[in-house]
């Protein structure tokens, strides 16, 4: 009976919890509880500075139709908002290690390197630190990049370029400039890959002034919030 009354106690709790989380997602991304149930794990992060001109960001999600549904991968529905998006905006750019002639690690560029060519996917060295900055100067320009990080613990190597430059150069140079860029990459264990290659690091992340972070668990909500 005690064991019964745990398990009820237990339960009503879960049911209430869930109850709240939903309410809440409700309230601040409306249509995201009609968004199809995924057995997939949350192992994409996306890291976006949120000092873009706000017309661009608005625009873009004017974008997003609504379309019959249809099954796909994760990675499949991130190449396939990415491949929007670099059609609607010439400014949309990738750039990260293996992401153009070989498509990506995890295929999200499979493809388009053949569409777009070098000057918008643009494979770059083993230097995340390098092409991180490379990613905020060109955001500075007027272009809007998205930079593949190939795992998160990969990341930490830029750490600098997104804290220091990607999140705050807004406000410490006193709004003279914007970088409008997105950061995208897996992370978690679901491939069993090494211990370098598995952590999430989002609490790294998540005080950094001027940053988005959403870490996405549906074909859906990955492809719609990388438009």
């Amino acid at each position: 009976a005690q064991r019964a009354t745990v398990e009820r106690t237990r339960t009503h709790s879960s049911l209430r919890m869930a109850a709240l989380v939903g309410s809440r997602i409700s309230r601040t991304c409306p249509g995201a509880s009609k968004s199809q149930t995924s057995t997939l794990s949350p192992a994409c992060i996306f890291i976006r500075s949120n000092v873009a001109p706000k017309g661009r960001l608005s625009a873009g999600r004017m974008m997003i139709k609504t379309h019959a549904k249809k099954e796909m991968m994760m990675w499949e529905s991130l190449r396939e908002g990415l491949d929007e998006e670099m059609e609607r905006d010439p400014n949309v750019c990738l750039m990260g290690e293996d992401v153009g002639h070989y498509g990506g690690s995890y295929k999200v560029s499979y493809g388009l390197h053949k569409k777009y060519g070098d000057m918008r996917l643009l494979d770059t060295p083993i230097c995340e630190n390098g092409f991180m900055g490379m990613g905020v100067g060109a955001a500075m320009t007027g272009l809007r990049p998205v930079v593949e990080g190939m795992n998160m613990g990969f990341l930490l190597l830029a750490f600098n370029q997104i804290s220091n430059n990607c999140g705050m150069l807004h406000y410490t140079s006193g709004g003279q400039f914007k970088v409008p860029m997105v950061i995208r990459g897996p992370g978690g264990v679901g491939r069993q890959l090494g211990a370098e290659h598995s952590q999430r690091l989002e609490s790294y992340f998540q005080s950094i002034p001027g940053v988005q972070l959403v870490a996405v668990s549906t074909a859906r909500n990955a492809k719609g919030l990388l438009k």
